[in-house]
């Protein structure tokens, strides 16, 4: 189990490390942090099994910590750790369906009691990959889901996991058929397309009226994919759709995707379609004069975008105080220094993307992301659209970048 334990007490946190290094259970310290925003920013939160948070810490409590992470979409268990018996703190803690809530002084037995509950949780919603019952009510999401992050490329699952969801899903001898649809810009009729989903057929969002419809079938030959294709263009006789592209092996799904994006784009595409990907403004503008502490920070960002940056480092390299570096670039751009950084960072993102040869995981990691479902909350945050979209729309746009 992977733990990760933030307290601004260092004497905690250390406390904490040290009976819990020593509990002879196999347990795993994945990092320490003092400051909650560091912790956000830079540990892989998919993959963290549990949280030992203070409550009470500055800048950020441990209870808006856990609501971050629940908006980020993460399901990391938590321990939460408090100096006081506030009932408050506690039926937040609940409601955040904290694992344990402990009051300092934190004594051994009460700790490993809480991190055995934590690992007993673990287990269980291991089984549930196992649980007949579950995998019949939940086989379309799981199933639905694993075609979205490989198509999309939206985070590296590893052979061992891809394993196992192939054959929660069935899919272990099945071959993929994908094609794309585009939707006339007067019109949006996604909640109509929809209705032609069928089993093992699922439809995605890949871009401002662009969908890919992807079929899981056991034959090799795509009668069924020209089938529901010849369908969809009889019920929307104005849209236009791509050819289909086969898949013996669903990690072949992004290529034969973008193959077909490739042939459209050069045949067939419709100006009118798609809008042109929005190209923001560079955050490091030197039209604007900045002070000397703050230029030396932006040159820092500039060149160390993919390292994990915090205030800690940024204010040793510049030998000025973090709180004093942080209000001071503030006031003169307007932005913190983390909001600057990732602004600077999806700005480099959109360049690698013109690549179709570069996968989107793989960008995040170039650009100092370590979990690639907060890189996309960034991407759309800061670029107006998802990652794969802003990719789909500028190869629509640019054709002969695929080249």
């Amino acid at each position: 189990m992977r733990i990760v334990i933030i307290d601004d007490e260092e004497v905690i946190c250390d406390g904490i490390r040290r009976t819990i290094e020593s509990s002879n259970e196999e347990w795993a310290i994945e990092a320490v942090y003092g400051d909650p925003e560091e912790a956000l920013e830079f540990s892989d939160w998919d993959r963290v099994d549990l949280l030992l948070a203070d409550i009470n810490m500055p800048n950020m409590d441990g209870l808006t910590l856990v609501d971050v992470l629940r908006e980020r979409g993460c399901e990391t268990q938590v321990i939460f750790i408090s100096g006081h018996t506030d009932f408050e703190y506690a039926k937040r803690a609940i409601q955040q369906d904290a694992v344990d809530y402990i009051v300092k002084p934190v004594s051994v037995p009460n700790l490993l009691n809480a991190v055995k509950k934590a690992e007993a949780e673990l287990t269980r919603r291991k089984r549930r990959l196992q649980d007949k019952a579950y995998l019949k009510e939940n086989a379309r999401f799981i199933a639905k889901g694993l075609v979205y992050d490989i198509l999309f490329e939206t985070r590296r699952i590893y052979d061992d996991e891809l394993s196992t969801l192939l054959r929660v899903c069935g899919f272990e001898l099945m071959s993929f058929f994908v094609f794309h649809i585009f939707l006339p810009t007067e019109t949006n009729r996604l909640k109509h397309v929809t209705a032609f989903e069928r089993t093992n057929c699922y439809l995605y969002s890949a871009g401002r009226r662009l969908f890919t419809v992807v079929l899981v079938e056991e034959s090799v030959l795509h009668q069924r994919a020209r089938r529901l294709r010849a369908e969809l263009e009889r019920a929307f006789p104005d849209i236009a759709l791509s050819e289909i592209g086969t898949a013996k092996r669903i990690r072949d799904l992004p290529e034969a995707s973008e193959k077909l994006m490739r042939e459209f784009a050069r045949t067939a595409y419709k100006p009118e379609i798609l809008e042109a990907p929005r190209n923001e403004a560079n955050p490091s503008n030197s039209e604007i004069l900045y002070g000397a502490h703050v230029r030396k920070t932006m040159e820092y960002i500039h060149t160390h975008y993919a390292d994990k940056i915090s205030l800690q480092t940024l204010s040793e390299c510049i030998f000025v105080h973090p709180a004093y570096l942080s209000n001071l670039f503030k006031q003169q751009t307007g932005q913190t220094v983390i909001e600057y950084t990732n602004r600077f960072r999806i700005e480099i993102a959109k360049q690698l993307l013109q690549d179709p040869r570069n996968k989107i995981y793989w960008i995040a990691e170039q650009v100092g992301f370590v979990n690639q479902r907060y890189f996309g909350q960034v991407f759309k945050k800061y670029a107006g659209c998802t990652a794969v979209q802003y990719k789909h729309t500028y190869f629509l746009e640019f054709p002969e970048s695929m080249e």
